[in-house]
């Protein structure tokens, strides 16, 4: 399973996306290779 950050990721209130939460804890464990994505992600 691998897994691409090809844009910020938005995980909208109006539905419990558990595909988004897998993609945000994926996004968290990259968090070394690419500050600056996740720090964008978290904007």
């Amino acid at each position: 399973f691998k897994f691409q950050l090809v844009e910020p990721l938005s995980c909208t209130g109006k539905e419990n996306d558990a595909d988004c939460f897998v993609k945000s804890v994926c996004v968290n464990l990259n968090l070394r290779k690419s500050q600056l994505q996740v720090k964008t992600f978290l904007l």
